[in-house]
């Protein structure tokens, strides 16, 4: 009797020990990949794996389908030892960032609230992309349209200065400051928009001069503008202290 019940405990620690890899093959994802899925009671987890570099961030997006009871969709990132390192949920749609710590190889589990004890199925589309970054002095020209949504990081210690130039076109994108905090939280610093403004420099001042913090800025159709069609800008952006 002592036996069977030290074999009941063992099998409920493993049921209960984090998230369960053993549900499915394993599908292989690369950065700017998306890759559409399905939740199941049978596979309440999809894993994903993909190899990334130290100090990288990265950004998962995913996104359920509303035709089909999954209206919480849920991602877990994994180290290669299976450790959680950072997870996000979300109503229809959620995006997780998180800063790898190494180089190797890391796993996605595309799930839903609640996980095993959750009762939501339906498809998925996962999105896993890593984060440009602009260095101090540096000034980036591209090109984006009103279905994009594009990101850059920024880690600066103390005050710095930002310079946002529509060089061409006729889209006035949502600038959005954000400062990350250890979790992957975005906590918006100011939101800068408007057609009429064709050039805009922002400088931002931190309360503590003395830490180093990490900004992400992202570019956006902002949510009251009324485009039917994709138009498209041409920017320059200028990080400077």
């Amino acid at each position: 009797m002592k036996h069977w019940l030290t074999l009941v405990t063992a099998l409920l620690v493993l049921a209960l020990a984090g998230p369960a890899l053993a549900q499915g093959d394993v599908t292989p994802i690369a950065y700017g990949e998306t890759v559409q899925g399905e939740i199941t009671n049978a596979q309440f987890e999809v894993p994903y794996t993909f190899t990334g570099s130290a100090n990288e961030i990265v950004v998962v997006y995913m996104v359920a389908d509303g035709n089909d009871d999954f209206y919480e969709p849920s991602i877990i990132l994994l180290d290669a030892d299976n450790s959680v390192l950072a997870s996000a949920d979300g109503w229809y749609d959620v995006t997780l960032m998180a800063t790898l710590p190494d180089d190797g190889e890391y796993t996605l589990l595309a799930s839903r609230y609640g996980g095993r004890t959750g009762d939501g199925v339906g498809a998925y589309s996962l999105t896993l992309d890593v984060l440009n970054t602009i260095a101090l002095g540096e000034t980036l020209e591209a090109e984006m349209t009103n279905e994009d949504a594009v990101r850059y990081a920024v880690e600066v210690t103390g005050s710095f200065t930002l310079e946002f130039e529509r060089v061409s076109g006729n889209f006035a994108p949502e600038l959005t400051i954000n400062i990350m905090d250890e979790n992957g939280e975005l906590n918006p610093v100011g939101t800068v928009q408007g057609s009429a403004l064709r050039k805009v420099v922002v400088t931002i001042e931190p309360d503590s001069d003395g830490a180093s913090s990490l900004y992400v800025l992202q570019l956006q159709e902002g949510p009251w503008d009324w485009n039917f069609e994709t138009v498209s800008v041409q920017y320059r952006l200028t990080v400077s202290q």
